[in-house]
């Protein structure tokens, strides 16, 4: 954002530096490969750990408090 302060009008005129949609394009998907990849590697693990019926451990009781 640019602005400027004409010092014998008193007032701030902003404006916006004009933005290209290919730069837009490009800034919104900087990590949208990294963020596919890890999303595909935490499926891969719910899918591989769904096969098996194993209660986490934040779940298990906890035999200590008899």
């Amino acid at each position: 954002m640019l602005g400027v302060l004409p010092f014998l009008e008193g007032h701030v005129v902003m404006g916006n530096s004009a933005v290209s949609p290919y730069q837009q394009v490009i800034e919104k998907t900087k990590s949208l490969s990294f963020r596919s990849q890890m999303l595909a590697v935490n499926i891969e693990k719910k899918v591989a750990h769904g096969n098996r019926n194993e209660t986490p451990n934040w779940a298990a009781q906890d035999s200590g408090f008899s």
